[in-house]
């Protein structure tokens, strides 16, 4: 498992959320897994620091910006250093230029 604390900026919004890729290592933690029912090879696990809640399914968070991002960390995991910035604007062509990170 791989931890990755990153940054999502989204239209006025600016967001430090904890992500984990979950993935087990060995056969005794991928057996650990599929008994809570990860199945999948992959899962990214996402974490509101504000009001606590974590999901894995992508679709459950109900709010655009968690969502956007959610599917982004899963199709781009490898590209994301930890401390990255998400920019939802940037990605959607909603804005010519990426934001830089406000943690400097």
């Amino acid at each position: 498992m791989e931890t990755k604390l990153i940054e999502i900026r989204d239209r006025g919004t600016t967001i430090v959320a904890i992500a984990m890729f979950v993935k087990g290592k060995t056969r005794h933690e991928n057996l650990m897994l599929e008994r809570l029912g990860f199945w999948e090879t992959d899962y990214i696990l996402l974490l509101n620091i504000d009001d606590e809640k974590v999901t894995y399914d992508r679709w459950k968070w109900g709010r655009p910006t968690w969502e956007a991002a959610h599917v982004y960390l899963y199709e781009n995991w490898d590209k994301i250093q930890p401390g990255g910035l998400i920019d939802l604007e940037y990605i959607r062509g909603e804005s010519k230029t990426p934001k830089e990170t406000e943690f400097k």
